[in-house]
């Protein structure tokens, strides 16, 4: 095709997306040898064509790694070089592209005399040259363009991308047809460079980024496999690799049930014959990555050699060698895969398998850094016997009198928290109902503000009839007393004895009653829980735990605790470790207490002091420590600014020198201790 005709405008369709022939005349200018100024800026016109856009810039670097303008379409009608704050908005979203590659869109405040405050909307993306990315397409979005439409944008802004990385990709290839012998030295540089590195990182990179370049595809990851799982170490034209995002982590999926299989997964638009644990995987990863292709290719290590002659040994001939990763290979754009892709993958596939697997063990070794500076010192005792042994004696004599003669702080750990010396555990005063709360977690109380209203209906019935039992008895005592007053009562000693005796018993049943009363009244008044002290609502989310509940009596309502008092640690240390804290403290004494270092949870960049107070004569259970036994100690100025009540903390308590063998390897000799104690 002649890259120079004009868009025809049945090109586009009528709600502004493109239809396939735009997207094919710009695979076609990708695949035919324009130069590149022209290929960029007939690439722009399609772009804002497709786009409906109102005007589209590519920027590319120069040889001194500036941002130049390189084509651009209808720009100066846009104002941006004319508005040096509008330009700085978009400073950052640049460099982001330019880091990173893919696409984003960037809103930003345009200020104009004709059209005033104006918010701009625009879509950048990546162009990527080889293994990194040479510039960058921003697109200016029309006046009537709409966000819900965004996304569909942001793809065809990739696709068009793509196109742009494919169109150098075939610049190179033709390049290496030309200057074979070139291309030789080529694939022999990236040989030497994926086997240069024995850091897995540095060789999943070289690999990715030379694996997209000879492969010729659109991009390449490199998959590391750590036992069961897989781990994405390094993407074509990315500096890193982010775990946490969502197509790393599908990827990552979907690799890992690809290498449980043993087999290549190819997918060029068919999962017909695809397993269904793997068709789910592979469908949610190319609904969020965009990809049109995907070939999942495992790569192993050599198969194990006999170290004398060097030949295959038969049983690794009946069994492939141990996967140590994966290539994953994509191609985002229209443009097909390479015929020879197969063939391709198979060259490269022996170089990176290897790399990886000699990389892996090499990084397995324990402590390569001392190994290697000891062997430094290996060389000069290398033909020399007596000067071995010498040196060998005497090291091992310096570190055994090392171990019993120097001395360092033996320090016991423990986790606790922080929390003030001046609190209160409410408990529920007797059997009832949560009614009413009347505080909140967190709040500030003064003492005796109430707190949580309680209601028993069996109390509340037992004070009702007692109440009238008293003036049950209160009439039957007055109809008595009227009764010792009429005359013929008077007249009759017997029946006024009798009455006497039934007014007084009654007189100490109203006594008794009343007293029973006030009893129940106390009951009833101590449903009212007030606060005992005055600080905070300690207990978190009490409304969920107490509103409307039943409680059962001496049950833990809530707690509240003074932070404008004193402070103090509670620490949780284990049983095992309790014997070194009792010895140090009988050789303390009361002026000198056991030193206690501590560190937040949350502010671990800074320590803090404090003394030990007293040790608890029981141990508890702890869920997750075991058994601990609790310790007090209180804190040592300066303290923590603002504590919050129950903070975690990480403290260490001072329990006296100690031989250093012991420091290191106590917990070797006490198991030895427990084991041969007779």
């Amino acid at each position: 095709m002649n890259p120079k005709l004009p868009i025809r405008p049945e090109n586009l369709t009528t709600n502004g997306f493109p239809a396939a022939s735009l997207l094919a005349e710009i695979a076609d200018l990708a695949a035919s040898p324009v130069p590149e100024p022209v290929f960029l800026q007939e690439l722009l016109k399609r772009a804002v064509a497709m786009l409906r856009a109102e005007a589209g810039v590519i920027w590319m670097y120069d040889a001194q790694k500036r941002l130049v303008l390189q084509s651009e379409v209808a720009l100066q009608t846009t104002g941006f070089m004319e508005d040096p704050a509008f330009r700085a908005a978009f400073e950052q979203p640049f460099a982001e592209v330019l880091q990173s590659g893919g696409v984003m869109a960037h809103e930003a405040d345009q200020a104009s005399l004709r059209d005033g405050v104006r918010r701009r909307c625009l879509l950048l993306g990546g162009l990527q040259h080889d293994t990194e990315v040479s510039g960058l397409m921003q697109i200016f979005e029309a006046r009537d363009a709409t966000a819900s439409d965004r996304t569909e944008r942001l793809r065809i802004v990739e696709q068009i991308c793509g196109l742009a990385t494919r169109y150098w990709q075939q610049q190179m290839a033709r390049a290496t047809q030309q200057q074979p012998a070139a291309a030789s030295g080529l694939a022999d540089q990236w040989s030497l460079a994926v086997h240069d590195s024995l850091k897995p990182a540095e060789v999943a990179e070289i690999a990715a980024n030379e694996c997209r370049r000879l492969l010729a595809v659109d991009r390449v990851t490199v998959a590391e496999r750590h036992g069961p799982r897989v781990k994405i170490m390094a993407v074509s034209g990315q500096q890193s690799v982010n775990p946490r995002s969502n197509v790393v982590q599908l990827l990552s999926r979907l690799t890992q049930q690809v290498l449980e299989t043993g087999e290549k997964l190819s997918f060029t638009g068919d999962t017909k014959n695809l397993p269904p644990q793997i068709e789910k995987l592979l469908a949610d990863y190319l609904h969020e990555s965009r990809s049109r292709a995907v070939v999942i290719l495992p790569v192993c290590g050599p198969a194990e050699r006999d170290q004398q002659t060097g030949a295959v040994t038969e049983i690794e001939t009946k069994t492939k060698p141990a996967t140590v990763g994966a290539l994953v290979v994509e191609q985002i754009s229209e443009t097909p895969l390479p015929a020879d892709l197969d063939a391709r993958l198979d060259r490269v596939a022996a170089h990176v398998g290897l790399a990886l697997r000699n990389a892996q063990q090499h990084d397995r070794i324990f402590m390569l850094s001392l190994w290697d500076f000891l062997g430094s010192y290996k060389t000069l005792l290398k033909g020399r016997r007596l000067l071995q042994i010498t040196a060998g004696v005497a090291a091992a004599a310096a570190v055994i009198l090392a171990m019993f003669f120097l001395t360092w702080d033996y320090r016991v750990s423990g986790k606790g928290r922080l929390m003030p010396v001046d609190r209160r555990g409410i408990f529920a005063p007797w059997d009832g109902e949560v009614s009413e709360l009347s505080v909140k977690s967190g709040q500030p109380v003064n003492a005796g503000d109430l707190l949580v209203q309680l209601k028993n209906d069996e109390l509340q019935a037992k004070l009702l009839a007692q109440r009238n039992l008293v003036l049950e008895k209160k009439k039957l005592r007055a109809s008595i007393a009227a009764q010792l007053n009429e005359q013929a009562t008077v007249q009759n000693k017997a029946t006024e004895v009798e009455l006497s005796g039934k007014l007084l018993q009654t007189e100490l049943e109203i006594q008794g009653a009343d007293q029973q009363v006030e009893s129940l009244e106390r009951q009833v008044a101590a449903l009212s829980v007030r606060a005992p002290i005055t600080g905070v609502v300690a207990t978190f989310r009490i409304e969920e735990l107490l509103r409307k509940r039943p409680v059962k009596r001496g049950e833990l309502l809530l707690e509240v605790m003074d932070p404008t008092g004193a402070w103090r640690l509670e620490i949780d240390v284990p049983e095992n470790r309790l014997g070194h804290i009792l010895q140090a403290q009988d050789k303390a004494d009361d002026a000198n207490p056991l030193a206690v270092r501590y560190v937040l949870a949350t502010e671990t960049e800074r320590t803090y002091d404090g003394a030990l107070e007293a040790v608890s004569t029981r141990s508890v259970v702890s869920e997750t420590e075991g058994s601990v036994v609790p310790l007090y100690a209180a804190l040592v100025e300066p303290v923590p600014p603002a504590p919050r009540i129950g903070a975690e903390v990480m403290a260490k308590i001072n329990c006296g020198p100690k031989s250093l063998g012991y420091v290191l390897f106590g917990d070797v000799i006490e198991w030895v201790r427990k084991r041969f104690w007779l």
